[in-house]
């Protein structure tokens, strides 16, 4: 019997993005038409780099600013790094 994954959640104003553990977007996602539409692929394996680098679990989930991602097009979108610094000191400021 195979177990069945479950899809780490980010948040969006647009809706939720559910992504699989391999950085695909899981059919369930829930979002309105936008940018999240062009998402092929999330880069999970930096963004649990950079959770690591910060003394953090790996990434169970969180919002969609927070990672990387390449388009259906291949091309990379960097993380927004603005955000993942504000994000970051809430973090830690919250724990």
């Amino acid at each position: 019997m195979t177990e069945e994954l479950i899809p780490m959640q980010f948040d969006s104003s647009f809706g939720i993005l559910l992504v699989n553990e391999d950085g695909t977007i899981h059919e369930d996602s829930d979002f309105d038409t936008s940018w999240l539409s062009d998402i092929h692929k999330v880069d999970i394996e930096e963004l649990d780099n950079y959770y690591l680098s910060k003394g953090w679990d790996k990434t169970q989930g969180g919002d969609v600013l927070e990672f990387g991602w390449w388009d259906k097009e291949g091309n990379y979108n960097e993380p927004n790094k603005k955000w993942r610094t504000r994000s970051s000191w809430t973090e830690a400021t919250s724990l």
